[in-house]
C-alpha cells in the first residue's frame, strides 16, 4: 500500500492516535449512510481538515 501524502493543514499526532480523513469518496459514503434529513443537526468533532464537514453541510443546514 502506498503512503498518501497529507495535504497542508494540521498534522495528525501519532501519540494521540489521530487519523485524519482525506478520502472524499469515503467521506461522501459515510454521510450518505447517515441518511440525514435537511432539518436534522449534525456535529463533527475534531481538528481534522474538514473533508467530512463539507459533505455534512450538503445534507443538513444545521
Amino acid at each position: 500500500m502506498r503512503k498518501q501524502r497529507h495535504p497542508s493543514g494540521p498534522r495528525p499526532l501519532k501519540e494521540l492516535g489521530q487519523h485524519f480523513l482525506i478520502d472524499e469518496e469515503a467521506a461522501s459514503n459515510i454521510v450518505a449512510s447517515m441518511k440525514l434529513r435537511w432539518e436534522e443537526r449534525a456535529l463533527e468533532i475534531g481538528p481534522g481538515r474538514g473533508v467530512l464537514l463539507r459533505f455534512l453541510l450538503k445534507q443538513s443546514h444545521k
